[in-house]
């Protein structure tokens, strides 16, 4: 015989099974054991029919062979068809849920000399409020210009998840989210750990879009704003135990980065020069892939990099608009010859990049990045285009350039109330004296000389290459709509 495979942790009991090699573990929301076992035997039965309709499940000879033991010594001993159909007919039947809960729990029958009447077991729930799904729809609405299209659409489908997951809990769809409670976190965070979901992923993804959804919940009305939101408080994992991402680029790794016969093998232009601007100016692949021509630029005497949100580009914060010296190197080898020739392609610093779906221009360049430091043998998960910033920001560092500079020229956040009230902006010149021209690395780029018209033939064919295809895209789907 086979024991029903529910088992208790922290006091509430979990089913934790394996059907096709597959590892089902799921929290059954209570601390009843009678209550775990009615609710256990059903969760398997549906995860056997939704396997079995996929073409998985287990085998179903499992299911003659169930030994299920409740608390009271009532057994359900199944062995065949027959068993498991009249098991299930006694499930639908209320007396039988006497016979076996605990004579503690049992609902007493009134005697002859007693008249008073008994309240039921269990209260039935009130599903009165605002549901998630409302709540969560309102959100993208409010949102719409205050979040990032990318992070938007992120938080959605995080919200969407949760509330599937809480219908199939609660049995109710729509449910308030003005129910939902801090076991219920607890418990959907064991569900995504039981499916395999990173605890960084948990942390950082599913609980921040959480956050934020009941937040906003309390600001509707239809979370209470006196009590603290479920979310808080449930520590999965440890950002600084594993802060292992965007390790800078030591020296012999940006020798070999930087090495000309690499580089010059370059085929897109942003292969080419965007290394070179992440490391000389610390810029995001994001802002650096959207540059325009006109935002490069002399601002007294001096060339500059606009980094800013005009028209489609995008910023992550308000601090990184900014407006930093082109580093002497960058001019030196050529930068502004090859911006010249961009002049005559369609307005923007890299013609043949695309944005996203949400209107990002780095997701190319960052993949074909990657590619290049693969073959180059820097396999490293924790170094990225983004190690370029840590490169940038640790050697200012080191070069005792302070703070509020570093902040200012590679584009953080500085929360002191000198600077943000009292501050002005540092100057031009000084950001090239103090800041960019402290960046100084033992990699000798003189060896590397843009040569002028070198990417002129391939981005006239590449350019036409997409106009062509977005054109048969276009009758495509014109031709779709009729």
């Amino acid at each position: 015989m086979l024991a029903l495979p529910i088992y208790p942790r922290n006091g509430t009991y979990y089913l934790h099974t394996r059907i096709a090699g597959r590892q089902i573990k799921r929290s059954l929301a209570t601390k009843d054991k009678t209550e775990a076992i009615l609710v256990g035997s059903e969760l398997l039965k549906r995860l056997y029919k939704a396997l079995k309709a996929t073409g998985g499940g287990m085998d179903k000879d499992d299911y003659k062979k169930l030994d299920i033991a409740f608390p009271t010594g009532f057994q359900a001993k199944i062995n065949t068809d027959d068993d498991m159909a009249r098991f299930q007919e006694l499930l639908k039947n209320p007396d039988f849920y006497d016979l076996i809960r605990p004579r503690e729990q049992q609902t007493p029958t009134p005697s002859s000399t007693e008249t008073h009447t008994t309240a039921p077991a269990q209260e039935a729930e009130n599903l009165t409020g605002v549901s998630i799904a409302e709540v969560a729809s309102r959100y993208q609405t409010r949102h719409q210009k205050l979040k990032a299209p990318k992070t938007l659409y992120e938080y959605g489908n995080y919200h969407q998840h949760f509330s599937r997951w809480v219908a199939v809990r609660k049995q109710a769809d729509p449910y308030p989210i003005r129910h939902i409670s801090n076991d219920d976190i607890a418990a959907y965070i064991d569900d995504l750990l039981a499916d395999g979901k990173p605890a960084q992923a948990i942390q950082t993804k599913y609980l921040r879009a959480l956050n934020a959804l009941f937040e906003f919940a309390k600001t509707l009305g239809a979370f209470p704003k006196d009590v603290p939101i479920p979310t808080r408080g449930h520590k999965v994992f440890n950002k600084n135990k594993h802060r292992t991402n965007r390790k800078p680029f030591t020296t012999e790794e940006l020798q070999q980065i930087f090495e000309p016969l690499n580089l010059n093998r370059a085929r897109h232009p942003e292969e080419y020069w965007l290394p070179l601007l992440g490391l000389f100016t610390g810029g995001r692949i994001s802002e650096l892939s959207q540059l325009l021509i006109t935002d490069i630029k002399q601002i007294e005497g001096i060339w500059t990099i606009s980094i800013n949100d005009e028209g489609d580009k995008r910023a992550k914060t308000l601090a990184s608009i900014r407006t930093i010296p082109i580093h002497p190197t960058l001019l030196e080898i050529g930068f502004l010859d090859y911006v010249e020739d961009m002049k005559g392609f369609n307005g923007q610093v890299f013609p043949d990049l695309k944005p996203d779906e949400f209107g990002h221009y780095g997701k190319q360049p960052s993949r074909r990045f990657g590619v290049y430091l693969d073959k180059l043998g820097i396999t490293d998960r924790a170094k990225v285009f983004h190690s370029f910033r840590t490169t940038a920001n640790n050697c200012l560092k080191q070069q005792g350039v302070p703070e509020e500079t570093r902040c200012q020229f590679i584009g953080h956040e500085h929360d002191t109330i000198n600077s943000a009230t009292y501050g002005e902006p540092h100057s031009m010149a000084f950001l090239l004296e103090h800041a960019a021209k402290k960046l100084t690395f033992a990699v000798d780029f003189q060896k590397i000389k843009y040569e002028k018209g070198r990417f002129n033939a391939y981005l006239t064919k590449e350019i036409k290459r997409q106009e062509r295809m977005e054109s048969h895209q276009q009758a495509k789907d014109k031709l779709i709509k009729t």
